[in-house]
């Protein structure tokens, strides 16, 4: 997954580009071979949204997939990843492979252990676009009336999980740290 994703190919995943469109099918196919659930609400794996960037109206794309859980619990944990990155920058592709393939491989490796060992409360796995131009993708997911949020307890972000030469840290935040 990170390979791919990463891939030059793809010319880097900036939104509204040929390689951000390539990886979204990309995640839609994966999420489909894992035989995730799709949400009622949507096309497919596909929760489109549209934004403003100076004068132009730039369309976005998140992909969501659910596993249920083991019990009939109404809780919900969300496991989010974006899958876009910066593209092209004067001149050069950056692929992105930790920012965020690396996130997405994370995301989709445990969404593979989900469906092997389910976990008592429903996982909703999103990868998100837009992150790079101000976590709209995120925004636009919990601005939508037609997704039901209800039950939903954490969210656990993967970001940059894979940096080469960095000390090996792991920050977590939550609501009062």
């Amino acid at each position: 997954d990170l390979k791919y994703l990463s891939d030059p190919r793809l010319q880097g995943r900036a939104t509204g580009s040929e390689g951000s469109q390539r990886a979204r099918e990309y995640i839609a196919e994966r999420f489909q071979q894992l035989s995730l659930a799709t949400l009622p609400e949507l096309d497919r794996f596909f929760h489109g949204f549209d934004y403003q960037s100076g004068f132009n109206s730039i369309s976005g794309v998140n992909v969501i997939g659910v596993v249920a859980g083991a019990q009939l619990s109404p809780s919900t944990i969300v496991i989010t990843a974006h899958y876009d990155h910066i593209g092209r920058f004067q001149g050069r592709i950056h692929p992105g492979a930790d920012d965020n393939a690396s996130g997405v491989a994370v995301l989709l490796a445990l969404a593979a252990r989900a469906i092997q060992q389910p976990l008592q409360h429903r996982l909703m796995f999103l990868a998100t676009d837009a992150e790079e131009k101000g976590l709209i993708g995120a925004k636009a997911f919990f601005a939508d009336a037609r997704i039901n949020k209800v039950g939903i307890q954490a969210n656990l972000n993967l970001d940059m999980v894979a940096q080469m030469g960095k000390r090996k840290r792991l920050y977590v935040t939550g609501e009062k740290t």
